[in-house]
């Protein structure tokens, strides 16, 4: 049986991982088109995991691991401060 995240954290988790995709987006010079189609995934996907509106499958994430943060899946679950700005 599965155990429900609360909504409040969930929501959290998806702000943080939107952020650093952005975060890995910009510090390696792509663009969401360009990700999409390392990935094989919609433009229209990325757009909703950058804004935190959907999680990526736990499969994706280790794929956008590989390929933003030189697989180190934990950059995606860095956490932010002050709204959608990434920690330094």
């Amino acid at each position: 049986m599965r155990t429900k995240i609360p909504d409040q954290a969930y929501d959290r988790r998806r702000e943080i991982v939107g952020a650093n995709i952005d975060r890995g987006i910009k510090a390696k010079g792509l663009y969401g088109s360009d990700l999409a189609k390392i990935l094989n995934v919609g433009e229209m996907e990325i757009s909703r995991w950058r804004h935190g509106v959907h999680l990526p499958a736990l499969k994706t994430q280790v794929k956008l691991a590989r390929v933003l943060f030189d697989g180190d899946v934990n950059e995606l679950y860095k956490p932010i401060r002050n709204g959608r700005k990434p920690a330094a």
